[in-house]
């Protein structure tokens, strides 16, 4: 998350804050790509993890991508992608959101233990984006290596969402 200066706001809970250190300090961190961490802490910011409503049921673990991206296309939620912490390191991480604020997890069960920073993607450009990452039934990351224009010119055209883009239920 930037700052009108351009530097990047560490001033977030701990231990998110620490995570975010570390992604700056070593900047393949987070995602094996320096590119790819560079753009999520660019374009990303907080979200708070909630416990999941009630309509929201487990789905399966260690695919959080796939499952986060199921819902944005049910139009359950708005797509996220970037890092979670919970009690230590942070690790890439995909969820939904619905008012750009919290964090709604399906993959993970304690949700509301963990802290959330990244990118809400939303609209059709999004749906582009992430099928092109589909490969033998598989979603890749969005930020999967290598960073393509795709997603390059998606950021840089600001199709990503604000809080008062998502839209609330």
């Amino acid at each position: 998350m930037n700052n009108d200066d351009g530097s990047v706001d560490l001033n977030l809970p701990n231990p998110m804050s620490s995570a975010l250190a570390n992604i700056v300090k070593f900047p393949d961190f987070l995602t094996g790509d320096k590119e790819a961490d560079r753009l999520i802490l660019q374009y990303g910011r907080p979200f708070f993890g909630i416990k999941r409503p009630k309509n929201y049921r487990p789905r399966a673990p260690k695919a959080c991508f796939l499952n986060a991206f199921n819902l944005a296309m049910e139009e359950r939620g708005t797509y996220c992608e970037g890092v979670s912490v919970g009690k230590s390191l942070g690790f890439h991480h995909a969820w939904i959101t619905l008012d750009g604020e919290h964090a709604i997890d399906v993959t993970l069960p304690d949700a509301q233990d963990h802290s959330y920073f990244g990118i809400a993607f939303r609209g059709s450009q999004f749906n582009r984006l992430a099928t092109s990452r589909i490969t033998d039934g598989q979603l890749r990351p969005v930020f999967s290596d290598p960073i393509d224009d795709l997603l390059r010119n998606f950021l840089r055209d600001m199709s990503v969402a604000t809080p008062s883009d998502v839209k609330t239920s």
